[in-house]
């Protein structure tokens, strides 16, 4: 629902600046189409720009868009379709708010590797399914997103993301992280568990390392 008058005009303005937008990043990776993939247990239509799958998000970036475009693309390589897939999603600053970019960029991956990482992620999802994941969704992406700069980086921006600041609340006031965590959980009693790295590394490796140069 747009807002009345004015204000709903220049609503309107700024999503279809967005729309435009979306459509030029998407067309450059090449014509739009859509296509099917399957698995043994799943079967999905995704968006294909050229031969790239793309997953797009209207928002920005966050861990379900980054996991969901992943799982995507487990799928479709463990099905023999051996084609990249990009996230595309809106830019992080508020200056680039309504500019869409590629965020994530996979290549393409062997069926078998595929399929083991697969069955990695169901592993997961049931051991988390039974106790509270030791690494808290946005806090890790962010954490992963930095990890080419260095691990220090890395860190400072989990703890950033985990503690919040002025701008924006911190992803520890989440009541399904106090839920699991506590009130008083810092970033620190992450970084420094055993299991918190182990869990980090199971399943933010191998989608940094698919990454396209």
């Amino acid at each position: 629902m747009l807002p009345p008058g004015a204000a709903g005009q220049l609503a309107a303005h700024r999503l279809e600046q967005r729309w435009q937008n979306l459509q030029h990043t998407l067309l450059q990776l090449g014509p739009l189409h859509c296509d099917s993939i399957r698995s043994d247990t799943a079967s999905r239509t995704v968006l294909k720009a050229g031969s790239t799958t793309v997953w797009v998000s209207a928002g920005r970036l966050q861990s379900r868009t980054a996991l969901g475009g992943w799982f995507t693309h487990l799928i479709q390589q463990a099905s023999g379709v051996s084609t990249p897939t990009a996230v595309i999603c809106r830019g992080d600053s508020n200056a680039k708010a309504d500019h869409f970019q590629v965020a994530l960029h996979w290549q393409p991956l062997d069926p078998d590797r595929a399929q083991e990482l697969l069955s990695s992620l169901h592993a997961l999802a049931i051991a988390g399914a039974e106790s509270c994941w030791p690494v808290p969704p946005a806090s890790g992406l962010a954490r992963a997103l930095m990890l080419h700069k260095g691990l220090d980086k890395a860190n400072r921006a989990f703890e950033s993301r985990w503690d919040g600041g002025f701008a924006a609340m911190g992803e520890r006031e989440r009541p399904e992280m106090q839920l699991c965590f506590g009130d008083h959980f810092e970033a620190d009693n992450f970084l420094t568990q055993d299991c918190f790295e182990e869990a980090f590394q199971a399943l933010y490796a191998p989608l940094l390392e698919a990454q396209r140069p």
